[in-house]
């Protein structure tokens, strides 16, 4: 038994209106003929990486998310432009500005790879460096989010962060926490493995 004409109809608009807004919707560093390559080429090594992550590698739990973090930050930087232009001059800018972005969580990883005994022989006792670092990460993993996901999610870990960092004491009743330091809310959100880098992270890399 054939389908109605109308539902053929239906279909096709439907169909069109996707391929016309396809390419508005998809980055446009994706279509570049070097930076697109690029890309590509940084997307089958990252996914090689996480191959040797899951069969011969070595490393820790912690050191394999930060990595997992640090590439797929930089890949996500690469990929999904901070502001969208039309404008050539503004699409360098941003362009370099976004590699920066990405290199800096490559960076983030790698510090806390070459750092993590320093700060347990210090007694968990952030240098300035730790909390620089701590923070960085931290607002990239918004920023990234922001960038591929859209408001809610940032805004939520914002609103979860400041709550157990400041105004969870000022909340009356069964939702009061007394709060924790900036410091043990950075420690546990990248450098402990607790938050950023703990489960969700590890079934990321692993699944």
């Amino acid at each position: 038994m054939t389908q109605p004409r109308s539902d053929d109809a239906g279909a096709d608009a439907r169909l069109e209106k996707i391929r016309e807004e396809s390419p508005k919707e998809a980055p446009e560093r994706l279509e570049h003929p070097v930076i697109g390559r690029v890309i590509f080429a940084l997307a089958i090594g990252i996914a090689l990486v996480h191959l040797w992550f899951n069969t011969f590698s070595t490393l820790s739990e912690l050191w394999t998310s930060a990595l997992h973090f640090g590439l797929f930050g930089l890949l996500c930087a690469l990929a999904m432009p901070l502001i969208r232009s039309e404008r050539a001059g503004v699409q360098r800018a941003v362009f370099w500005v976004d590699l920066a972005l990405g290199l800096a969580a490559l960076g983030c990883a790698l510090y806390l790879m070459g750092f993590e005994d320093a700060l347990y022989d210090r007694g968990v006792v952030f240098s300035t460096a730790d909390w620089l670092v701590s923070i960085v990460a931290v607002v990239l993993v918004l920023e990234f989010a922001r960038r591929t996901t859209g408001w809610f999610i940032p805004c939520l870990c914002i609103v979860a962060l400041t709550y157990v960092a400041w105004w969870g004491q000022y909340v009356d009743g069964v939702f009061n926490f007394p709060g924790l330091t900036w410091e043990t809310v950075l420690y546990r959100s990248w450098m402990g493995g607790q938050g950023m880098l703990g489960s969700i992270a590890r079934i990321s890399w692993t699944y």
